[in-house]
């Protein structure tokens, strides 16, 4: 279908982190993505890749991808046909990550990737090749540092 809008799902286990780690001793956070390929021109067609804090079930239901329960972390202008890593390290990250840490939950810390317009009605497939695979070097990454209470 090629008006069909498809979204993605990232999830982070931040419950690891020290139990004594206070949310000011988080300094910084950074999440990439490896973009292998694209098909078509989406972001051209369909806009910016957003990136956003999302709550899901778990596991997944089919619902939990058009989730309600969303605030904007960034937007990524990528490029088309382009390997490229897609990265943010800002200020929504980073209070994100430290809200997961303050609820000190066993449910991971999750984003969805979506693009700005779910459909152009140009005909013509369009998305990315987002890389989530064994290969350690190109999996999603979320980076994160804290001073050791």
């Amino acid at each position: 279908n090629f008006s069909a809008s498809h979204r993605s799902v990232l999830a982070f286990n931040v419950s690891n982190l020290s139990a004594t780690l206070r949310r000011e001793d988080i300094l910084s956070a950074k999440l990439s993505v490896f973009q292998k390929d694209t098909a078509g021109t989406p972001y051209a067609d369909l806009g910016n890749l957003l990136l956003e804090r999302v709550v899901t079930g778990n596991p997944l239901v089919a619902s939990d991808y058009f989730a309600s329960q969303r605030s904007l972390i960034a937007a990524f202008a990528g490029k088309d046909n382009q390997v490229t890593t897609l990265a943010t390290s800002n200020s929504q990250l980073l209070n994100a990550v430290r809200v997961a840490r303050d609820t000190a939950s066993s449910k991971p810390l999750q984003f969805g990737l979506r693009f700005e317009r779910d459909f152009n009605l140009d005909r013509s497939a369009d998305g990315v090749k987002l890389v989530s695979s064994k290969n350690i070097s190109q999996q999603p990454k979320l980076e994160i540092t804290y001073l050791v209470p």
